[in-house]
């Protein structure tokens, strides 16, 4: 009979595992992939990002939102009693025909 490796009973699960579990510790926590670069974020296009639709935003979050069914990455600012949104390329004022989708959690930085 072969002796059992000394790992025996030590194996750990793998590293995807547990980030995940980190990453997403409640059930309302999805991912999503960026669908534009927010430089003021350190998002590029394809990064992977954690969203939480429940979750209410505060002034200066990174959000997930929706118009004319596209979505978009921007950050939000409180100013004057109003929303105003910014991407890289557009900013301005959040109107009836822009939906709120996610708020934005981590990014994971894509490595292609």
């Amino acid at each position: 009979m072969a002796f059992p490796p000394p790992t025996h009973g030590y194996e750990e699960k793998p590293i995807g595992d547990s980030v995940m579990e980190y990453l997403l510790p409640r059930p309302t926590v999805t991912t999503t992939k960026a669908p534009n670069s927010l430089s003021v974020a350190g998002i590029d296009e394809g990064d992977v990002l954690t969203v939480e639709p429940h979750r209410t935003p505060a002034n200066g979050s990174i959000a997930l939102i929706e118009k004319d069914g596209e979505l978009f990455v921007v950050k939000l600012r409180w100013h004057q009693g109003k929303w105003f949104a910014q991407t890289d390329s557009n900013q301005g004022v959040v109107t009836e025909d822009i939906n709120y989708v996610a708020l934005v959690r981590t990014v994971i930085k894509s490595q292609l």
